[in-house]
């Protein structure tokens, strides 16, 4: 009995980490969105943002800045671990976007 116990509250934390993550990367999607729509002129500073994020990549570890391809090969290869910054990375990047 405790082990399945320990299982249930396992389960429950991650279900509620995750949940909590994907909710606010959702709602941070949808206020950016809509703060573009109401600022069109924005997008004439999107070649800004390239560029400086350009830079930021070039700064951060390689093994950081793959993003979503990095982590599904990862996936295939269960010996490799995964930085705990790709995580932040592709959020904000994502965002950015």
């Amino acid at each position: 009995m405790p082990k399945i116990l320990t299982t249930i509250i396992l389960l429950v934390y991650v279900g509620v980490i995750s949940g909590t993550l994907s909710s606010a990367f959702l709602y941070s999607l949808n206020f950016v969105t809509s703060f573009r729509m109401s600022h069109p002129m924005l997008i004439f500073g999107l070649p800004f943002y390239g560029y400086f994020f350009g830079l930021f990549i070039k700064k951060i570890p390689h093994y950081i800045n793959q993003g979503v391809p990095y982590i599904v090969k990862e996936i295939d290869n269960p010996n490799e671990k995964v930085s705990t910054l790709t995580t932040p990375f592709i959020f904000i990047s994502s965002i950015g976007t």
